[in-house]
């Protein structure tokens, strides 16, 4: 996996340094999603729960976007960068549980759709109506688009 101090890790704003999430923390997002997560997502999880990245930009096809930050898997499950805070949205609009990971700040979210893949990601335009676009194989590859 890509290393992320390349990538750049900072904290601004309400993204703080956080603990790796504890199995029971895991657990209990699972049980809160009505998924699991990935395997990729939870050894990133080890390495960094929740930053804004300095390398943000990537692109897919005609396709352009930039996270405002990787969310955070915590015991406060309401807080506003936490993972099932912001799963929450896309799930009921696409009508079945999907993990958010990040975001680009205006809405838009970097998915997991297990319904579709388990390990792919996908970006959700929440103004549109359309299905995620698929931006990657899994978390490694979508790393590796970091710029």
């Amino acid at each position: 996996m890509r290393d992320l101090k390349e990538i750049g890790i900072r904290y601004v704003n309400k993204v703080i340094e956080r603990k790796a999430p504890t199995s029971a923390e895991i657990k209990q997002l699972e049980q809160t999603l009505g998924t699991k997560l990935p395997k990729s997502y939870k050894q990133f999880l080890k390495n960094a729960n929740g930053f804004a990245p300095v390398r943000k930009r990537f692109s897919v096809a005609k396709e352009k976007w930039s996270l405002e930050c990787f969310y955070h898997v915590a015991d406060d499950l309401n807080h506003v960068y936490s993972v099932a805070r912001r799963s929450k949205w896309p799930s009921e609009a696409l009508a079945r549980p999907v993990i958010a990971i990040a975001g680009d700040g205006s809405g838009d979210q970097l998915i997991f759709d297990p319904g579709q893949d388990k390990e792919a990601l996908y970006m959700w335009a929440h103004e549109s109506s359309d299905s995620p676009i698929k931006v990657a194989g899994n978390l490694e590859a979508f790393l590796e688009m970091l710029k």
